[in-house]
């Protein structure tokens, strides 16, 4: 097994584990309609146990309320009191948590108690009214403790509700925020293990190259490809935007270089049908910059295509260094372009460097860039001391420049160094 597929597999087995359980529990109708009756009989036989017993010579109704009533009479009151004021308070709590939701929380909260207050009223006078008692004696009390119990209960149950519902959707967050940084760990896992591990050892030849991504996954990329004739091919690419999308449309360009570099080392051709295959696995905004080059290390020429990316830099043996031409289009724009090879023939002791746009580009204090000059400056002073001492102070220097600030971009580097004779 490859460490890609290692690696995707130990992430499948990790998104596979079983979630935990879900905050809250769900109620239906004959939840309500149990505590409701429970709540109505116990309230209305409470207050009928607190009224004077009923005189056997007293006319009806002048005693307590209910007074006239048997035990089973008033537990069916109980019982449709309590149903009536509870689902009053049900029925207005959905109502009004949608329209009072944009309300601070001390708003809603006045708001709900003088609503369940007014439906509890409402709910309790109903079947007092059916059960002919709202004349006798305490019954107005008897609405009005009603109406404030109520209202009291379901601000209480619609504070929970809605605390309950802020849980549930925290710990969505929390999981899907874990999902989206897991993703995004293999993801970069996935993309270093796509990055070559080893340099190519070539005769005469030094080479050192870094790629930094600005987010968890980037869409830099640099390959080298050693060829059956001894030659090595070299690919350094910039795929627009940061992040996931990147990270995938490079993937692909990678996949289409290694079966391309099996199949044929025209560049030209190779440059055009990796366009033609970027251009059928992105949309219209997705392109990216590429260099494709094979250096043969016997003759010392380096033969390139340039689609679109930063000009590579020539660190010539008199001092000089040349920005080469810029190249043709970038890839995955047009079908059917005409890719071009250059040719540079790289004496000893002279330096290749081919770059990202996030080295020269990287803001620092005043919101200037690290800019070419000084990407130029800063190999030109370390390219004796080694390829990789350069390559190590190159980075350094760009990440001083930024000083506190954020990386903007991508940052990828490729330094070849023709040893000295």
């Amino acid at each position: 097994m490859s460490e890609i597929e290692e690696l995707v597999r130990n992430h499948q087995a990790e998104s596979s584990r079983d979630a935990p359980p879900t905050i809250g529990i769900r109620w239906g109708i004959r939840h309500y309609f149990l505590i409701n009756s429970t709540l109505g009989a116990l309230f209305i036989t409470f207050i009928r146990a607190l009224g004077p017993e009923q005189v056997a010579s007293a006319p009806p109704g002048s005693g307590g309320l209910g007074s006239d009533k048997s035990l089973p009479e008033l537990l069916v009151l109980g019982i449709l009191t309590g149903n009536c004021v509870g689902f009053a308070c049900l029925g207005i709590g959905k109502w009004l948590r949608a329209r009072w939701a944009h309300l601070q929380p001390e708003q809603r909260t006045l708001l709900y108690f003088m609503s369940f207050g007014g439906a509890g009223i409402i709910g309790a006078v109903i079947p007092l009214t059916l059960a002919d008692v709202l004349q006798e004696r305490g019954a107005s009390i008897l609405v009005l403790v009603i109406g404030v119990v109520a209202a009291a209960v379901s601000v209480n149950i619609m504070v929970i509700e809605e605390m309950r519902e802020r849980l549930g959707e925290y710990y969505r967050d929390v999981q899907h925020r874990e999902r989206v940084e897991r993703d995004l760990r293999t993801a970069r896992m996935v993309q270093n293990a796509m990055l070559p591990s080893d340099i190519p050892d070539l005769p005469a030849v030094q080479i050192a190259a870094r790629s930094l991504p600005a987010k968890e996954v980037g869409g830099d990329y640099f390959d080298f490809i050693p060829l059956p004739d001894g030659r090595c091919l070299f690919a350094v690419a910039d795929v627009a935007g940061k992040g996931l999308p990147a990270a995938l449309l490079m993937s692909a360009l990678r996949a289409g270089l290694r079966t391309l570099a099996d199949e044929s080392a025209d560049l030209p051709e190779m440059t055009a049908r990796l366009n033609r295959l970027i251009l059928a696995s992105s949309d219209k905004f997705n392109y990216i910059t590429f260099v494709l080059g094979v250096l043969d290390p016997e003759t010392r020429r380096f033969s390139y295509v340039n689609a679109g990316h930063n000009p590579p830099l020539h660190f010539k043996s008199d001092g000089n260094v040349v920005e080469q031409d810029p190249g043709d289009l970038v890839l995955g724009v047009m079908p059917d372009i005409e890719y071009h090879a250059k040719e540079l023939l790289l004496e000893p002791g002279e330096v290749l460097a081919i770059y990202t746009d996030g080295m020269i580009e990287q803001h620092g204090l005043g919101d200037a860039d690290f800019g070419l000059v000084r990407l130029i400056g800063v190999i030109e002073a370390h390219a004796a001391s080694g390829v990789k001492v350069a390559l190590d102070r190159t980075y350094k220097a760009v990440s001083d420049f930024t000083g506190d600030g954020d990386q903007y971009d991508d940052q990828t580097m490729v330094l070849i160094v023709i040893e000295p004779s």
